[in-house]
């Protein structure tokens, strides 16, 4: 058995999933510097730390089908990927649970529907503190960092 370390997240009312590896810091939501892009999930800038940071509003990037607007009530998380470091706004942190690898499933017909940025599944039941009554799904969707920055 091999157990990795994720970030549990909510987009509206599916849960994601993103390994911690790539987690530098979570953020309260601060000002984000707006900017002229055609890219609609862009949200703008941040000044971490002296340095400017891309703001990507995860549900609009993913095309989640009820997008989350963008609040004090917002969580932001900054990544790293590649030595560059990004933003990515959700709408809540659940916690950080260890999952067994061996329970992600590569290939299931959920997966289509986020298949561009997602590269696994696992059953929420897998998952200790995710509150079952409150999301009206059963899986979540293990985010694929490559291709959310990219």
């Amino acid at each position: 058995m091999s157990e990795q370390d994720f970030l549990i997240i909510t987009l509206d009312k599916q849960i994601f999933a993103i390994e911690t590896k790539y987690i530098y810091q979570l953020i309260s939501i601060v000002n984000i510097n707006q900017i002229d892009t055609e890219l609609n999930y862009l949200k703008g800038m941040i000044n971490f730390h002296g340095e400017n940071i891309p703001v990507i509003d995860l549900s609009l990037k993913i095309k989640i089908e009820n997008p989350i607007s963008i609040d004090i009530n917002s969580s932001m998380v900054i990544i790293e990927y590649n030595n560059k470091k990004n933003g990515l706004v959700f709408s809540e942190v659940i916690g950080i649970e260890k999952i067994d690898t061996s329970n992600i499933v590569t290939k299931n017909r959920e997966l289509y529907k986020f298949k561009n940025y997602i590269y696994g599944v696992i059953d929420i039941k897998n998952l200790k503190k995710v509150d079952k009554m409150k999301y009206d799904c059963t899986n979540c969707f293990l985010l694929s960092i490559d291709k959310i920055i990219s």
